[in-house]
Formats: C-alpha cells, sequence, structure tokens
C-alpha cells in the first residue's frame, strides 16, 4: 500500500527537507498559506499593478496568472516571484522563490495568500519532463499550468517542482476558502519524468505519472500510476499502477 502521507513536494521544496544543489534551506509545500495581509497603511493603494510595483519593487515577476481560483466575483490572479536577495548560485534567477494569490476589485485589496511553492532551476531532464507534461495538457511550457480539469467551476494549479535530486508535481485547489493538496506526485515517485491526461470521464479526468530513479526497477525501466478523480474524496486516487 502507497504511503499516502502527504510529503508534500513540490515547491517543490519537495518532501524531504534536503538542503538542494544550491544549499537553499529546505521548504515543503505545504497545504498551508500565509494569510497575513500587509498593512494598508504600508502600501496606498491606487491600482493593483501599482500595488504590485511599490510591494515587490526588488522581485522579479516570473509569471502572472488570471482565474478564478476560489469562486469569489472578484480579480483572482496568482504571480510567481523570483527574489534576487536569495541567489546563491548562477543561474539562480531562473527560480521560483514567492508564490501569492492576490483578489482585489477596483477599490482595492481583498486578500492575498502566499502558497508554499516554490523550485530551484531546472536543468534539462526537467525542462524536458515539463516539455512532455504541458504538451499532453495542451498548455505553454511552464514551471506551472492551471487548468479546471475536474469541471468543478474551479482552476486548479499543477506546479513542477525541483529540490536537489527531487523533482515532482503538485496539484492545488481551493476547497472552502483553504488550500486542498489534490495531487502530490511524491507519493508515487521522486523523480517524475511525465504528467499525462489519459482520458476525460463524466466522473472526471484520469492522469498518469510516469516516474524514474526507483532503485527496484531494472536501467531503462519507469514506474506509472493512474490516478482517477474522486469528487467524494475531491483529490485524484491511485486506480491502477506498473512497470514499463
Amino acid at each position: 500500500m502507497i504511503n499516502r502521507t502527504i510529503l508534500l513536494l513540490v515547491g517543490i521544496a519537495m518532501v524531504c527537507g534536503c538542503s538542494g544543489r544550491t544549499g537553499e534551506s529546505s521548504e515543503s509545500i505545504s497545504a498551508e498559506t500565509d494569510q497575513n495581509q500587509p498593512e494598508e497603511s504600508m502600501v496606498e493603494w491606487v491600482s493593483f499593478e501599482s500595488y504590485i510595483e511599490n510591494r515587490f519593487e526588488n522581485f522579479n515577476i516570473r509569471y502572472r496568472e488570471k482565474g478564478n481560483f476560489t469562486g469569489s466575483t472578484f480579480n483572482e490572479e496568482i504571480i510567481f516571484f523570483e527574489d534576487p536577495e536569495r541567489r546563491l548560485n548562477l543561474g539562480d534567477e531562473d527560480k521560483i522563490t514567492d508564490v501569492h494569490l492576490f483578489i482585489y476589485s477596483n477599490e482595492g485589496l481583498i486578500k492575498e495568500e502566499q502558497l508554499s511553492l516554490f523550485t530551484l532551476p531546472y536543468g534539462d531532464s526537467e525542462r524536458e519532463a515539463v516539455l512532455r507534461s504541458t504538451e499532453s495538457f495542451e498548455v505553454e511550457p511552464r514551471p506551472y499550468f492551471s487548468l479546471d480539469l475536474n469541471g468543478n467551476g474551479r482552476n486548479e494549479i499543477y506546479f513542477f517542482g525541483l529540490n536537489g535530486i527531487l523533482f515532482g508535481v503538485l496539484g492545488i485547489e481551493f476547497h472552502n476558502e483553504e488550500i486542498k493538496v489534490i495531487l502530490d506526485s511524491s507519493i508515487y515517485t521522486k523523480i517524475l519524468n511525465t504528467l499525462e491526461l489519459i482520458k476525460e470521464t463524466d466522473e472526471g479526468p484520469v492522469l498518469r505519472l510516469v516516474g524514474e530513479g526507483n532503485a527496484q526497477l531494472s536501467p531503462g525501466q519507469k514506474d506509472w500510476y493512474e490516478l482517477a478523480w474522486d469528487t467524494d474524496e475531491a483529490e485524484y486516487v491511485l486506480i491502477d499502477q506498473g512497470i514499463q
């Protein structure tokens, strides 16, 4: 029986709490968020763009994603940042150090949450894995993608993260104003090779994780796991597995 203890990998500050190849401190992904909003007096509201520019003036914006993540009737956006002060090695500018969800209107900021997502810069194998995975979902080859695969009207976030030798994908979704982990590849495999969309059914999507690096596998073999969306559990559950 696969240990379903949530070793929330990806930020991945993946599971284990190892320091990783750059010496970055370990930060496991968790379903918790920092809901402490900045004091209004610290950043005067003129517009959302002005707020971002002033509050995160020393950060680089890597990606921005608008969508319906929580089901609110306001503007919602997730922004992926890189903090130059946390660079340790050449190439660290490709890290994602901070991910924030913003809910706002023309009148002001309604809510801001920091999501515990993090990734070190990818190597060739991670870039190839992301390319294979995003091609399967017909989305841009980024360290994440956002889709409403389960059809409940809210976009999920699927984030590909590297920490040390550990690489995987974490799927999260907002349920009752809290983050719920709906997919954690680290439960099944420590090195993700591909995430694939196998089919879509009336009950929801069926995904396949292909992994490598399992010490029990022969050279050239990969382990795979098929997971189906379970509406009652509101997460992906294992339905089949094997070796290829």
